[in-house]
């Protein structure tokens, strides 16, 4: 997801993406046509009537029955955009479903059944939205404000949502009763009505959490903010805690922070984000033991935001500083531990902050990046099914993690 997770601090949402697991694209859908040969910016994008300096972002993406469906923020508050080829993309009609949050948008969405979950932070608290196609969403459900004598009430929002198909299971951020400044949060639901959030404890507590995904014992949880953070669950409501950093001085996952976590096919588990040296992932067969990735020239200077499973293994996007300016890297791996950064042509600056595999091929979506005063733009980007670019390069100095 995403630019750096500690901007949440703040609460700036709209510059941090929260997205799950990359789903099965399934068989092609007839309007969509070849899947996309190289990688390319998309252009045709219906973006919000907002002033110039409004900051306009898409944070998660996914692909459900047969559409491309994009859900973000905007100065107005929540949006998303649909395609149905992945070339064009519209922007679901404004109303007032999108306004209840209050707040910067929706955050990640999960398919649940037959609907589209999308959740968000609000002011000081938490959103859900539901929908059935992805243009007419429903305001579902948002947390009261907090309630000190209120068991399990908290200030925060949540940052993922995840279902196991009889459950879904939110992650977020805790401002109240952390260890450091902010900790994490979880929240359950049968049906996205009604949501009960986890009492906050000691695990849950150690850190800010940016992902989850139905896997390992039930769920797997990400995060991190003085190193990697990692929390299993067989229910969603009772959470273990695996501090990653803590141990063997100088830990490989010190100041490692997790943003993404998905499920390949086998059940291994891939876990993205960022350290001191740049992009990192990790691997675990079951969530609690976990391999980090060895450092490597392909993850300088850069950051990993999103993880995908696609046939030939894994796809991470996010990106790469060139001369100072951010611009939209693509990384490879068969096994979640060997990277390789690929080639790409000249997409601009921007930052993508969530991938999706769909018939036409992988869909990244973010931000131009630009950002401050001038406001930031939505950005989407067509790729192969695998990620490929012209040829893997190593780019970058020596490894410094």
């Amino acid at each position: 997801m995403r630019s750096p997770a500690g901007s949440m601090v703040a609460l700036a949402w709209a510059v941090l993406a929260c997205s799950g697991p990359g789903i099965s694209p399934g068989p092609p859908d007839a309007s969509i046509g070849e899947p996309s040969a190289v990688w390319s910016r998309i252009t045709e994008i219906e973006r919000p009537a907002d002033p110039g300096n409004s900051q306009n972002v898409m944070l998660d993406v996914i692909f459900f029955d047969g559409r491309m469906i994009a859900v973000g923020a905007s100065a107005a508050g929540a949006a998303a955009w649909t395609s149905d080829t992945g070339a064009t993309w519209a922007r679901a009609p404004s109303s007032g479903e999108f306004d209840p949050a209050g707040g910067p948008g929706m955050n990640a969405i999960a398919k649940h059944g037959s609907m589209l979950v999308a959740v968000g932070p609000g002011d000081s608290t938490t959103a859900v939205w539901t929908s059935t196609d992805g243009i007419v969403w429903t305001f579902t459900y948002r947390t009261k404000p907090p309630d000190d004598s209120a068991p399990g009430s908290f200030e925060g929002g949540m940052a993922a949502v995840a279902s196991d198909g009889s459950q879904l299971v939110a992650v977020g951020l805790n401002l109240t009763g952390a260890v450091d400044d902010f900790g994490g949060g979880a929240w359950t639901s049968p049906d996205a009505q009604t949501w009960s959030a986890v009492p906050p404890d000691p695990h849950l507590l150690r850190a800010p959490l940016y992902d989850v995904v139905a896997g390992g014992p039930g769920f797997v949880a990400v995060g991190g903010v003085r190193g990697a953070v990692v929390l299993t669950s067989t229910d969603g409501r009772q959470w273990l805690l695996h501090d990653l950093a803590a141990g063997a001085s100088p830990s490989p996952f010190g100041d490692v922070v997790f943003q993404s976590v998905t499920a390949g096919a086998d059940g291994r588990l891939v876990a993205v984000g960022y350290g001191p040296g740049g992009a990192a992932a990790a691997t675990s067969p079951d969530g609690v033991a976990w391999t980090i990735a060895p450092c490597s020239a392909a993850l300088q200077a850069a950051s990993m935001d999103d993880v995908v499973t696609v046939a030939s293994g894994f796809v991470a996007v996010g990106y790469a500083f060139v001369a100072d300016t951010a611009v939209p890297a693509v990384w490879r791996s068969a096994d979640g531990l060997d990277w390789t950064r690929v080639t790409l042509p000249d997409l601009g600056t921007g930052q993508p902050v969530a991938v999706a595999a769909t018939p036409a091929g992988l869909v990244m979506v973010g931000s131009d990046g630009i950002g401050g005063s001038g406001g930031s733009k939505v950005a989407a980007w067509l790729g192969p099914p695998d990620g490929q670019g012209d040829h893997d390069i190593e780019a970058g100095g020596p490894c410094t993690r």
